[in-house]
Formats: structure tokens, sequence, C-alpha cells
């Protein structure tokens, strides 16, 4: 029986969440893991990096009534976007997502977000289809 070993270290100013792990499968050869916690300009950044590399990182960006978080690999190339749209009550209530899998292929598309802060199972392609449903479930719920 194998048993996976990591040591997780105290935050230390911005560098967050440190963990060396030993054995754990799929890791093959011991790895130091740690997020870097910063901002640039007007944006939240977290980086990760594995073994002292920069493997990816997400910028975020916040505006009145939405935040928008975007992904890029090591090399800074972009990976992910999300929109997240909130309500007057700085709830959120739609979120856009667009993610190239690694095959190229970009996903896309604009979900409503519940009460309980979950994701529709559905997708939709506009921002009005996807509103018009949200709407659609908040007048069930009342």
């Amino acid at each position: 029986m194998r048993v996976g070993l990591q040591i997780k270290f105290q935050d230390n100013g911005n560098i967050k969440n440190q963990i060396l792990i030993i054995d754990k499968p799929g890791f093959r050869v011991p790895s130091l893991t740690y997020e870097k916690v910063f901002k640039r300009g007007e944006l939240d950044v977290v980086e990760y990096y594995c073994n002292g590399r920069l493997d990816h990182y997400f910028e975020k960006e916040t505006k009145p009534g939405l935040r928008i978080e975007r992904g890029y690999s090591g090399d800074r190339i972009p990976f992910a976007t999300n929109v997240v749209y909130f309500d007057s009550n700085n709830r959120p209530i739609i979120i856009y997502q667009e993610v190239e899998d690694m095959d190229g292929t970009l996903n896309k598309g604009y979900r409503y977000i519940d009460q309980n802060g979950y994701q529709s199972w559905d997708g939709f392609d506009d921002f009005e289809s996807c509103y018009i449903e949200y709407m659609t479930t908040q007048i069930k719920l009342h």
C-alpha cells in the first residue's frame, strides 16, 4: 500500500499554500508547489509554481457589476477567461467562460448561477438567453 506524504508550510508574506509533495500518485519525484499572490496595478494576480518554475497564473480585475479573470500558461499564453456578472446586491448571477482545450478547441458560453452558487447545467450561446432563463428560475422560486 502506498501512502502519499505531503508537508504544508506556513504562509510567508505573498507566498501561500506552499506544499512539499514527497510521494503521491501522479508525482514521480518530490515537488514543491506554491502560490505567489500580489497586485499588478489594479489586477489581483495569483501565480502557481512547481519546483520554482512558473506553471500558470491568473489575473483578476474587478469592475462595478463584474469580475474578469484571465488564465495564462507559464509562457504567458492565454488559456481561459471568466467574466462573472453581479446583480445590484453584489450576488453573482451569470458567468461567461472561454477555455481553450489542449487540442486548441475554444469552448465558450454563458451559465447562470443559482441562489446556492451553483452554475446551471445548461450553457447558453448569448447573455440574453441566459439571463431570461435565470430570471425564469428566480420567478419559480418566489
